[in-house]
């Protein structure tokens, strides 16, 4: 089964996950790199542990989800062809989901470190500086970054049985604000257009048996 495809900046590559899975979406997957057309698939990983690979605004690396001995998320980089693995968050605490900021500089993740149900953090691409952003209350996870670098698009209340609304901040953690506050609504998946303009996102706040729809709003 092949999951989460993401494009590289210039559009040339697509960077996905491979593996076979159970019925909850758990089985040994690895990272795969091909062209923008479907040629040259090549198998990047070969350890059954990479479970989503977001690409650098360089081309040259991505950013990856990786499992630890304990079943925790861990944040790694590693360069396209599979070497220089590195992992860049402590397995003591599941991180997941990580991106890349526009400039390269920096890496956008979701963790529960310190024992948080879950929060946006943002740290340099060497694992340095790392900096939670969000409030424990809020218990956010981010699901993408603007394209002019300054805002982080997340989903409050994670992991709970709770409302999901969308809310932006910026990277220093300033300006949050709240872009979504339909009633008892599960509002997911926020994503940037790409001249930032715009947000697409999932949602079933009007369905009646929880299933999901795509929905647009301005930033």
């Amino acid at each position: 089964e092949g999951l989460v495809p993401t494009y590289s900046h210039d559009g040339k590559k697509i960077a996905f996950v491979y593996g076979v899975v159970d019925q909850t979406g758990n089985g040994p997957v690895d990272c795969y790199v091909m062209d923008a057309d479907g040629g040259n698939v090549t198998q990047i990983t070969h350890d059954g542990n990479c479970f989503i690979a977001r690409w650098a605004p360089d081309g040259k690396h991505l950013v990856i989800t990786e499992g630890a001995d304990n079943g925790l998320g861990v944040i790694a980089v590693m360069r396209t062809d599979g070497t220089h693995r590195q992992p860049l968050t402590s397995k003591v605490w599941d991180s997941f989901g990580g991106m890349y900021t526009p400039d390269g500089k920096h890496i956008v993740y979701y963790s529960q470190e310190g024992g948080y149900v879950a929060a946006v953090w943002i740290m340099k691409t060497d694992g340095s500086n790392k900096r939670r952003l969000t409030a424990a209350e809020l218990e956010g996870a981010p699901w993408d970054v603007s394209p002019d670098g300054r805002h982080i698009a997340f989903v409050s209340h994670v992991n709970v049985a709770l409302q999901n609304s969308i809310y932006t901040i910026s990277v220093d953690g300033r300006d949050l604000r709240r872009l979504t506050k339909f009633k008892n609504a599960h509002d997911v998946e926020p994503t940037y257009s790409p001249d930032g303009s715009r947000i697409a996102f999932a949602s079933d706040r009007h369905s009646s048996d929880a299933s999901l729809d795509l929905y647009v709003m301005r930033s």
